[in-house]
Formats: C-alpha cells, sequence, structure tokens
C-alpha cells in the first residue's frame, strides 16, 4: 500500500487573502486575518514517476515573479512532480478543499492563488491541500488530461487517508481559478473518466469532489469565448471541432456534478453604461 512521502517546507510569508468565498459557501462566519500555520507538509501525489510522465521532457522549476521581499509570487513550470502542499488547522471540522491555482495551463501559480486560500481558510478549521498539477507542455503523454489525472488522483488520496488526516470522506471540495478553475470543472464533470491506469488501492475510490468552488474559471474552448492562452497550450494552436467539444465543459455537465458556486467577474467595459430615466430617477 502507498504511503505518500511527507517533507517539511519552510513557512511561506503571510499574504492577506479577502476572498471570503468559500467561508461563506461552507456556511461558517468570516474571521479577520488569521495567522498561517508554522509550515506546511508536502505530499507526493503518486509512487514514482506520474503515469505517462516516463519520457517528459519538462524542467520543473519555481520562479519568484515579486520584486518585494515581503511578498512572494511564486510560479511553477514544467511540472513532471505533482504534490499536494497541506496546511493544518489549529481544530479541523474535518472540512477538506483541494485548491488549484491558476496560471493558463503554462504555470502554477502557487502564492496568490494557492498558499493565500491555505492561510486563509485555516482560520475555519478547513484542512488545505494546494495542488501543484502537471501541465499539457512538456512531453507528458495524455497532454491534455494529465491535470485532471493528478485532480482525481488527489481525491482519492484524501478519501484513502482520510481518518488518518483528521477529515470526512463526505467533505472533499475543490477550489480552482481561472485555469485551475478548468481543471476543478473538468474534475465535476469527468470525475469517473478513466483517465490513468490503477496504481494502488486509493485509485478504486471515487473521485468526485462533493462541493465545487470554481473562481474566474475557464470553462469553454470555443474561440469566441475562451481565454486564448489557456486553450493554445490545452489543446493547441488548431485544435478540431471534436477536441473543442470534449474540453468545452459547458457541454460536459451532467445531473451529478456536485454542488458548485460559480464566481466570475464582471468588467464594465463590455456593457453600456445604464442611463437613468425619468420613471426610476429619484
Amino acid at each position: 500500500m502507498y504511503t505518500p512521502p511527507v517533507a517539511r517546507r519552510p513557512q511561506c510569508g503571510m499574504l492577506l487573502c479577502r476572498t471570503l468565498i468559500l467561508s461563506t459557501m461552507l456556511g461558517l462566519a468570516p474571521v479577520q486575518a488569521a495567522p498561517g500555520p508554522s509550515g506546511a507538509e508536502e505530499i507526493a501525489l503518486w509512487p514514482g514517476t506520474a503515469p505517462g510522465s516516463e519520457a517528459a521532457t519538462a524542467k520543473q522549476e519555481v520562479v519568484e515573479r515579486s520584486k518585494d521581499p515581503a511578498v512572494k509570487d511564486r510560479a511553477v513550470f514544467g511540472v513532471v512532480r505533482p504534490t499536494l502542499e497541506v496546511w493544518k488547522p489549529k481544530t479541523p471540522n474535518g472540512t477538506a478543499v483541494i485548491v488549484l491555482p491558476g496560471g493558463a495551463y503554462q504555470r502554477v501559480v502557487v502564492d496568490k492563488e494557492g498558499i493565500e486560500m491555505g492561510e486563509r481558510l485555516t482560520g475555519d478549521g478547513i484542512t488545505v491541500f494546494v495542488l501543484t498539477y502537471r501541465l499539457p507542455g512538456g512531453g507528458h503523454a495524455q497532454a491534455s488530461d494529465v491535470a485532471l489525472q493528478d485532480a482525481q488522483r488527489a481525491v482519492r488520496l484524501l478519501r484513502k487517508n482520510a481518518a488518518a488526516w483528521g477529515l470526512k470522506s463526505d467533505r472533499i471540495g475543490v477550489l480552482g481559478f481561472s485555469a485551475g478553475g478548468h481543471v476543478a470543472a473538468s474534475l465535476g464533470t469527468r470525475f469517473d473518466r478513466a483517465v490513468y491506469k490503477s496504481v494502488d488501492d486509493a485509485d478504486a475510490l471515487s473521485a468526485r469532489p462533493d462541493f465545487l468552488a470554481l473562481i474566474y474559471p475557464v470553462i469553454s474552448m470555443e474561440a469566441d469565448v475562451t481565454h486564448a492562452e489557456s486553450r493554445k497550450e490545452l489543446i493547441g494552436a488548431e485544435p478540431t471541432e471534436a477536441t473543442v467539444g470534449e474540453y468545452s465543459l459547458e457541454r460536459a455537465v451532467r445531473p451529478d456534478v456536485p454542488p458548485a458556486f460559480l464566481l466570475t467577474p464582471m468588467t464594465m467595459r463590455k456593457f453600456p453604461p445604464r442611463t437613468r430615466s425619468a420613471s426610476t430617477a429619484r
């Protein structure tokens, strides 16, 4: 039986996350900025090389993009060793959230759409797992599905180890941002798709999340509405109509999709200013 290896990582700088969405979704009272955990554990997702990455040419590297020493803004490129970074609350309530940061399927932005959520949500008793998932580029087999493989595996590992990690196996959710929102929505609609061969008994468990939170997610691969950079990285510059359809998740909604919270931004430049008529003027 596979026991995920655990290593200690140094504490990341405290960044205040203003997003209270998940607390609201789960019926939790908002809290003021809570201090982050004293550190975070890193768990390898797969026992050995991830499926389909045996011949990968990607070189994993972490790039610090911030010019302010007090603010971290790291991006991971060329992921070949997907991991879960664990942020544990002082008083866990059994709920777990797997956080999928964005990065246009080119990188995984681990701080501002990942670790910030770990620091924020642990104050509500939620155990947070930030997933650094593989990206389509870099020579992986089934390139367009490697992120989904990692997301399915993450849910199954949490279910397998729920008792040992103080989790409730029916309270495992997924929170995705931008391209990570596409990974999360893919998981919500394709949780039972056989995208990799079983590697151990954890893979016999359901990969269906119990809830989803999709924050400004990439959903469609239709050219006129998609995020062009994410589409190009995921399915190529000139995908077939069949491929566009397969990865356009608005077409994949099914009755057993988990309960989902969806947040999308509205930019005023897309809409004409509202005029006040005589009947509505105050």
